[in-house]
């Protein structure tokens, strides 16, 4: 039998025996009350209560309970990223080939400016040293001198020495197109002169004629008779560029 009924059998038992108990002694009080009333004097025994032994109950053991262990919080489980639509390139716009520039025609370096006759004819008596005093001669000395029409030359230059014991003089000329040889006969024509005129008189200054030097370069030309003819001849070339 299961042991809570019996348990509970056993309470009911009791509990009723104990009610019993209670209205006799109930009953035996109103007698006695009676009986001092009239002067007689019962005792009433009292029945004893049996001892109900209730069997102990043995310990239940309760189920041990397992120790459930601690939950972890869940980690996030990583949705992959989506990946972004791809985006398809845009239609790049035809590109046209470029047009070349027009090539520029190659500059041509600028041309030196032409030299005056008077800066060349500088540069070719800053060359012949010391020199003795020279005086410049005018269109029509020149005719009489050298032979030439000043009309074929563009510009000219010409020094004879003030006293007729020296032989040195230049002549710088630029010369107009198509009378270079006349000018260069003139020039030939006037070293003979001063050929005839010096062979005979102060040797020194017949050795300058003898060295005398005519020059062309371009339209200028140069007739020279000094000691420094050769420095002389460099500096026109060199002036005429």
């Amino acid at each position: 039998m299961n042991k809570k009924i019996v348990f509970a059998l056993a309470l009911a038992m009791l509990l009723g025996l104990t009610a019993c108990g209670a209205k006799d002694a109930a009953a035996s009080g109103a007698a006695s009350s009676g009986a001092a009333s009239s002067g007689v004097v019962s005792e009433v025994e009292t029945p004893e209560t049996p001892e109900v032994e209730i069997p102990e109950q043995p310990e239940t053991e309760q189920p041990a309970v397992e120790e459930q262990p601690e939950e972890q919080p869940a980690e996030p489980v990583e949705q992959p990223a989506e990946k972004p639509a791809e985006q398809k390139p845009a239609a790049k716009p035809e590109q046209k080939p470029a047009e070349k520039p027009a090539e520029k025609p190659a500059e041509k370096p600028a041309e030196k400016p032409a030299a005056s006759v008077t800066d060349v004819a500088a540069s070719v008596e800053a060359a012949m040293g010391e020199l003795p005093a020279l005086m410049e001669l005018d269109d029509e000395t020149l005719s009489a001198m050298y032979g030439l029409d000043v009309s074929m030359l563009d510009g000219y230059v010409c020094k004879m020495p003030m006293m007729n014991v020296h032989a040195t003089e230049y002549f710088v000329a630029k010369v107009k197109s198509g009378n270079m040889d006349a000018v260069k006969a003139a020039l030939a024509q006037r070293q003979s002169d001063l050929d005839d005129m010096w062979k005979q008189y102060l040797p020194a200054q017949y050795e300058l004629v003898q060295n005398a030097k005519t020059v062309v370069s371009g339209d200028y030309v140069l007739f020279i008779v000094a000691n420094e003819a050769d420095a002389a001849a460099a500096a026109f070339q060199s002036a005429v560029g």
